[in-house]
């Protein structure tokens, strides 16, 4: 399975900040917490040049000091205030390789329409971002799910809507963009997830108005992040993180740093709660959502700072019976082994 992570951690100030995820991305962003100002979600995948990543939004150009580097262990940041001021909170999320259900890319703009861009496998996820657009107010980072489906991808950031001919669909093969998301000559970065089993996960609920509304998950799972986008603009897309970040009825929003009550409410074992924010809920609207369950592969959720990851513990509650089974013969087989003299 892919190997999700999400940790806070605390600016320093200085370029080149460390932060330990407890895996090694081929994707990674940073959202600014609670403080500062400005757009707040910066994304890099492995397939960028070096020191080079993206913002979620259209309104500023890029930076070589925002997230420099995906390591092994995680990622690096810059000295640049969206991502590293000092004694400012940071949420980073990062997704580790995995053959068949993560990819990431490149192609350079041809300006043609209908253009197939090979994966090796058929996601359905698709992200795209147009790197030149960076800062010329030209929306630039455009979302596509399988279960919206046919030539209708959305952008996260902003009162941005639905559209066609841009990210048009998927296929075995991969996926397919308009002119819209193929402007010729420009560089243009992108991520391809498929759906996994209590891990990665896409859907769509149409809005109805209620508070506290629970939405169920086709493969029902505890989320650790969800995204939410209203499909027809009016407001930016909405995210929460774990527990550990946003506990309580608290969420916030891709385009700004406040936190939120009546978005995305809470998690539980299902899916999760949203209130009646135009954000997540106005009635007859569809939205578009993503969920991930940290950890993945088995991996521990990291620990509650950016420098370093909580060890797993013997005790800890499995999610599956399937765990609780193999973690009790892992431990009765470790106890035959032990020779009493």
């Amino acid at each position: 399975m892919p190997a999700i992570a999400i940790v806070p951690y605390t600016g320093d100030g200085a370029s080149g900040l460390a932060v330990n995820l407890g895996i090694t991305p081929v994707v990674a962003g940073v959202m600014r917490g609670t403080t500062g100002a400005g757009p707040q979600t910066i994304w890099r995948t492995q397939s960028m040049a070096a020191n080079e990543s993206l913002i979620w939004r259209d309104s500023a150009a890029g930076s070589t000091e925002y997230l420099r580097s995906l390591t092994s262990t995680g990622i690096t940041v810059g000295n640049n205030a969206l991502v590293n001021a000092v004694g400012d909170t940071y949420y980073a999320w990062g997704i580790a390789a995995d053959d068949g259900y993560v990819a990431t890319g490149t192609y350079t703009g041809d300006g043609t329409d209908n253009r197939d861009i090979a994966v090796s496998f058929q996601p359905d996820i698709v992200i795209v971002q147009d790197a030149a657009a960076a800062g010329t107010n030209a929306t630039q980072c455009s979302i596509w799910i399988a279960a919206r489906g046919g030539d209708n991808s959305a952008f996260w950031e902003g009162a941005s809507a639905s559209a066609s001919n841009r990210i048009q669909g998927a296929n075995a093969a991969g996926f397919q963009v308009g002119t819209g998301m193929n402007t010729n000559l420009r560089t243009f970065y992108w991520l391809g997830l498929r759906r996994k089993a209590k891990t990665i996960l896409d859907g769509l609920y149409n809005g109805n108005g209620t508070d506290n509304r629970n939405i169920v998950l086709d493969d029902p799972f505890q989320p650790s992040m969800v995204w939410v986008k209203h499909s027809t603009g009016l407001t930016s897309g909405a995210y929460r993180m774990n527990e550990s970040i946003h506990s309580g009825d608290q969420s916030q929003v891709f385009s700004d740093t406040a936190v939120y009550a009546d978005i995305i409410q809470n998690y539980n074992l299902s899916g999760f709660q949203i209130g009646s924010s135009a954000a997540v809920n106005t009635n007859g609207v569809p939205y578009w959502f993503i969920a991930f369950n940290v950890g993945g592969s088995g991996l521990p959720e990291p620990g509650p700072t950016g420098t370093g990851s909580a060890a797993p513990s013997p005790f800890e509650a499995p999610d599956n019976p399937y765990a609780w089974y193999k973690m009790g013969l892992d431990m009765l087989n470790t106890y035959k082994a032990v020779k009493i003299l």
